[in-house]
């Protein structure tokens, strides 16, 4: 009876120890299919203006963890964009540990560890170049696998140029028109000038010839122009021309003051003389004449 009995619990026991196989079997399975995230970006691209940085690369994770799953997140190093100096990524490739649990359908999150760096330079817009890669554990790579972050240029500059005013006399025969670039600008900027007749003539009252500036793109930085004035002894009006900035060649540069106005002062002076006179009353011709002389050129004449 008792080795009956014993083996009747004999094969109790086996048939639990059969039932709790299969149910970790079942487990096992049901962990080796339900235990999985896929990773990818959420986009092909991304763009921010600089001074806001908040649009940046999401991953998209979806399914579960259990124990561990990690992706690995390299900058390419092949944008535009200067790491420490536009952005700052640390670990350059990153491992991102994905924590356990479940992440539904659309679970989007910021790369970690990415900021973007604002300055007031005007410059072209910026890209850095990210790639996913070596996923580990229970992640799965699927997907958008790359992505680009555009750093929109938020910064502008202006040319200044300012009306003039000289004596025709001027010491060192000239009028000097300055012009001022008020924000760095990154690879600098070129701008035309040209010069209108307004009341004073090109080569006759001053000496205009269209020409070129270039800026290395410093703030505050100043190109002058230098107009030759021609001095004569004419007494005449003030007299006028412009000078007129093109477009810069940096679009992001615009002009302020053109086109600015150069005016040439009279500084010369005329005198009408008239003489005494004497004569008999029987004059020849019964008459005294009076000769008024005008000393200097008068332009237009004078009453």
């Amino acid at each position: 009876m008792t080795l009956m009995h014993h083996t009747y619990l004999a094969g109790k026991n086996y048939q639990a120890v059969r039932k709790i196989f299969f149910l970790l079997l079942f487990l096992a399975i049901s962990f080796e299919t339900s235990a999985q995230v896929t990773v990818q970006f959420t986009l092909p691209s991304y763009s921010d203006a600089e001074n806001v940085g908040d649009n940046v690369p999401q991953l998209l994770i979806e399914g579960t963890v259990f124990l561990i799953a990690t992706v690995e997140i390299t900058d390419l190093l092949s944008g535009t964009a200067t790491n420490g100096t536009d952005y700052n990524y640390a670990s350059n490739p990153q491992i991102v540990n994905i924590p356990a649990g479940f992440y539904p359908p659309g679970s989007a999150f910021d790369l970690p560890n990415f900021f973007v760096n604002s300055d007031t330079t005007l410059e072209d817009n910026e890209t850095v170049n990210f790639l996913l890669s070596n996923a580990t554990g229970e992640a799965s790579l699927i997907g958008q696998t790359a992505t680009t972050y555009t750093i929109l240029n938020d910064d502008s500059a202006t040319l200044t140029i300012t009306n003039q005013t000289v004596a025709e006399d001027v010491a060192g025969g000239q009028m000097i028109f300055t012009v001022t670039l008020d924000n760095a600008v990154d690879g600098g900027t070129d701008v035309d000038y040209s010069f209108t007749d307004g009341s004073a003539t090109n080569g006759d009252d001053y000496t205009g010839t269209s020409d070129t500036l270039s800026f290395d793109g410093t703030i505050n930085e100043t190109e002058t122009i230098i107009v030759p004035i021609n001095n004569d002894a004419i007494v005449e009006g003030d007299e006028t021309f412009t000078v007129s900035l093109g477009i810069p060649t940096n679009s992001g540069v615009s002009v302020i003051g053109s086109p600015a106005t150069g005016t040439i002062t009279n500084d010369d002076s005329a005198t009408l003389t008239i003489s005494n006179q004497t004569v008999a009353e029987d004059v020849a011709g019964g008459q005294m004449v009076f000769t008024v002389t005008l000393n200097n050129e008068v332009e237009g004449g004078t009453d």
